[in-house]
């Protein structure tokens, strides 16, 4: 099911993997670490890093280069390998390719996981901005456009459980941090069938999203347009508005059959 709401703490947390867990993050974060360095950074013995880390190289998700550890493409591989399941990628990504031949800005689809946007899949010949410049990069859901799009697609309860969870941080000074401001634009949303952000989620940036939605297929998302602010004029949003629209019915269809 692709429609992936929010995560609970297990009522018995399995220790060992909150430990290994701990260390692929210190590494993410580090870029590679030393045994010592690892065992400070995780407050835990030497040894008993040792052997979490020996399991980790075991099953090539962590490897050594002489005295430091690093983790391995294996987690690309991995990633890789969902992205190119997701129903939303399979159908969207030739849309994506087309909009962005088309307007010559930046065109985007993400999904939702655990109450979070994930980007699935971006394409521009611009230079990469922020969030959507990577597959598998998460935000919350309510600092961009296609975020707020796929918000306006959930039911009020749904939408309280995951502000409850994850809360309204902001990325700029133009991001949403109140719940009722939220709730307000989200009804406009539902209202115009499209949803906008702008410098919201990076300075200097706007974006104009629609949700794309199949309860047949079972998916949720949302594709999206991103360029300067100073760019996005009415014509161009009124532009983008239609385009997006047409494009995102076409690939709630296609869904079907990916």
């Amino acid at each position: 099911m692709y429609l992936n709401m929010t995560q609970t703490n297990p009522r018995r947390p399995v220790k060992t993997v909150d430990t290994a867990m701990d260390i692929i993050q210190v590494l993410v974060e580090s870029g590679g670490m030393t045994l010592s360095e690892i065992a400070e950074v995780v407050d835990l013995a030497e040894s008993t890093t040792h052997r979490h880390l020996a399991t980790l190289v075991y099953n090539e998700l962590v490897f050594r280069d002489g005295k430091r550890y690093y983790l391995s493409f294996q987690f690309l591989n991995i990633g890789t390998q969902k992205q190119y399941r997701h129903p939303l990628f399979k159908a969207g990504r030739e849309y994506v390719d087309d909009l962005a031949e088309k307007t010559g800005e930046r065109v985007w689809i993400s999904t939702m996981e655990n109450g979070y946007s994930i980007s699935l899949y971006w394409t521009s010949d611009k230079k990469p901005l922020f969030h959507h410049s990577r597959a598998g990069q998460r935000l919350h859901l309510h600092v961009s456009s296609v975020g707020k799009a796929i918000l306006s697609e959930l039911t009020d309860e749904k939408v309280d459980s995951i502000l409850d969870q994850h809360g309204l941080p902001g990325l700029t000074d133009q991001t949403i941090t109140e719940r009722e401001m939220l709730y307000s634009e989200l009804e406009t949303i539902q209202e115009q069938g499209y949803a906008t952000d702008s410098e919201e989620t990076v300075n200097g940036m706007d974006s104009i999203a629609v949700a794309v939605s199949d309860d047949v297929a079972d998916i949720l998302g949302g594709i999206a347009i991103g360029c300067a602010t100073n760019n996005m004029t009415r014509n161009r949003e009124k532009e983008y508005k239609d385009l997006l629209r047409e494009t995102a019915a076409e690939m709630a269809i296609r869904t079907r059959f990916s």
